[in-house]
């Protein structure tokens, strides 16, 4: 149950890493939060940077979600209402 808990969190701490804005930052030293609708999503990236960079925003941040819930579902898979478990991690 603490392992379940402690993976929840880490769950939340990779779900809140910014692709978007690092790859932006990274790839065309641009703050994308200050040019088109502000936002760091792959639909603003692909607006203001290019396609290629956009897919790449939406292909990572696509992984961040898929990868912690397949991991879950491998890691917990005896576990009580592992179902129920899943929705939260997604």
């Amino acid at each position: 149950m603490f392992g379940q808990f402690l993976f929840l969190i880490l769950t939340y701490l990779i779900s809140a890493i910014p692709f978007g804005l690092l790859f932006s930052l990274f790839f065309s030293k641009t703050d994308i939060r200050q040019y088109g609708s502000k936002n760091i999503g792959a639909t603003n990236v692909s607006r203001v940077l290019g396609k290629k960079l956009g897919l790449l925003t939406l292909i990572f941040d696509a992984l961040k979600g898929a990868l912690m819930v397949i991991s879950a579902k491998l890691l917990f898979v005896k576990a009580n209402q592992l179902h129920f478990y899943l929705i939260l991690v997604g």
